[in-house]
């Protein structure tokens, strides 16, 4: 395994850390994000470990296709819940939706349920630069709010590695997973 793998490993299980840490932690999420909610933080937890999965060999026959499943369900999620409540939420919620979108549809490529192609790679790479742009732009907030809200600052820090790594697999998929090389 590269060392580039095996360090994008890390950081994604450093992630999956920071987010049982917030899902134990209620009233300091509540004061920093206004609002806390274990689904929301399960949900990154288990959004982590999809990118860890993705990374590192495959543990079991069906873990892409299970992989799949979880994040298009996930994606659903979000998409249903649109509609409430209005405003940046909303965009968060669509951004969510769009991502989990594409980490399950790549997940689908990896377990041969799909296959790969041309609008797959831009919509991924497109979905992902967005999300990438809008947490990017969320950490500036994070580090000038008087006083730094660091929770928030961490969970926009791994969203933008994770939109970045989900670049370059879309990308460079036989470099960045695993997996990937195996569905060609």
């Amino acid at each position: 395994m590269s060392p580039l793998l095996i360090f994008l490993a890390g950081i994604f299980s450093l992630m999956s850390v920071f987010y049982v840490v917030r899902l134990f932690n209620k009233k300091a999420i509540t004061i920093c994000c206004g609002t806390w909610s274990p689904w929301n933080e399960l949900i990154h937890i288990l959004g982590s470990l999809i990118m860890l999965g993705m990374v590192l060999p495959p543990l079991f026959t069906y873990q892409y296709a299970l992989m799949t499943l979880w994040c298009l369900s996930v994606a659903l999620w979000y998409a249903v819940y649109l509609n409430f409540p209005s405003g940046p939420v909303r965009f968060w919620k669509f951004l969510h939706a769009n991502m989990y979108l594409s980490m399950g549809l790549m997940c689908a490529v990896m377990a041969g349920l799909a296959p790969s192609g041309v609008f797959l790679v831009i919509y991924g790479v497109v979905v992902n630069a967005v999300v990438l742009l809008y947490f990017a732009k969320a950490i500036s907030y994070c580090i000038t709010h008087k006083p730094p809200l660091w929770f928030a600052l961490g969970s926009n820090i791994f969203h933008v590695i994770m939109a970045g790594t989900m670049i370059l697999m879309f990308l460079f998929p036989e470099t960045f997973m695993i997996g990937h090389a195996h569905h060609h």
